[in-house]
């Protein structure tokens, strides 16, 4: 923001005209007809192995803006050992999900977590991996869970 203004600043000083850029951020309905949700159903079951029950993928306004959300049914049944451990684990996007316009154009930015609820009552959960759709080139991009580049 400092960097905005001073930017407008430095153009008055110049005596040069102040334009008002025109906001390109993407429209809730534009994210919702352009996101390809049904490739994006596909990444996260290739990368679970299995089709996983009850996904979910749906769209909402966030405070920066339009983004993508992410929930699942109960895979606690697909987690071998870890059932005994968890009563519920769910693919979600732990409220993240974001739209931006940095560096590769118009991108959508999903992390992708799993939720779990214990025996116990417990609740915690863990990123997975983070989807990058860049809509100027329908490239998917991806980071694991420490934000390497896949």
């Amino acid at each position: 923001m400092k960097s905005e203004i001073r930017s407008v600043i430095d153009t008055l000083l110049r005596g040069e005209e102040v334009v008002a850029e025109a906001d390109s951020a993407m429209t809730l309905a534009e994210l919702e007809e352009k996101f390809p949700v049904e490739e994006f159903k596909g990444i996260i079951n290739k990368r679970a192995g299995f089709e996983v029950p009850g996904l979910t993928i749906g769209f909402k306004d966030r405070r920066g803006g339009p983004g993508v959300t992410v929930t699942s049914g109960n895979i606690v049944d697909k987690t071998g050992i870890m059932s005994k451990v968890f009563k519920e684990v769910v693919v979600d996007d732990f409220g993240g999900g974001s739209f931006d316009e940095e560096g590769h154009g118009p991108t959508v930015a999903v992390p992708v977590h799993l939720s779990w609820v214990s025996y116990g009552g417990g609740t915690n959960g863990r990123d997975w991996f983070t989807a990058y759709y860049r809509f100027n080139t329908g490239e998917w991009v991806f980071k694991d869970a420490e934000g390497n580049l896949e």
